[in-house]
């Protein structure tokens, strides 16, 4: 915790830090900018959220209705505003989103149509979700399996480099 506490503190005076870690979700939190190298190139650059709108179209969302969602209510979802996609899922609707707003409105027609609504989630792309969408797109242009170790510049394993 020391050493979140100190890079924060550099962080606030302006300072540049360069930071090599696993720890995705803490870096999620620390970082202004992230890169990823594979094999000395650089594959990724910018901000989490400059990578993750260059990635992702929208952001997910759930909502929990019990059970799977009727045709009547899926095609009433796709058609709200903002709604990039709408399905069926396990427990109610799965949907990608332009925003958060978008959500709202889809869990307003649900009510509207007389369905009772139990939880709505709203996946926002995290670090790790760019992180690894980058890493997928490198294995398909690729053909190479990404080493997790090039996150954010950190040395590369034995017998391999920068």
């Amino acid at each position: 915790r020391d050493v979140i506490d100190l890079i924060q503190s550099l962080r606030g005076e302006g300072r540049t830090i360069v930071l090599a870690t696993h720890f995705l979700g803490e870096a999620g939190r620390l970082a202004d900018f992230m890169a990823v190298m594979h094999r000395g190139e650089l594959h990724a650059f910018g901000t989490p959220a400059e990578l993750a709108d260059e990635l992702f179209e929208g952001i997910g969302g759930s909502i929990d209705l019990g059970g799977p969602a009727d045709d009547a209510l899926v095609a009433t979802a796709a058609a709200t505003a903002g709604v990039l996609s709408a399905e069926s899922s396990e427990l109610g609707l799965a949907l990608r989103l332009v925003d958060r707003e978008a959500l709202a409105r889809v869990v307003a027609a649900a009510v509207d149509a007389g369905c009772a609504v139990y939880g709505v989630d709203a996946h926002v792309p995290t670090l790790e979700d760019v992180y690894f969408a980058v890493e997928q797109r490198i294995i398909e242009t690729t053909g190479d399996r990404v080493n997790d170790a090039f996150l954010l510049g950190e040395p590369a394993g034995p017998g391999e480099s920068l």
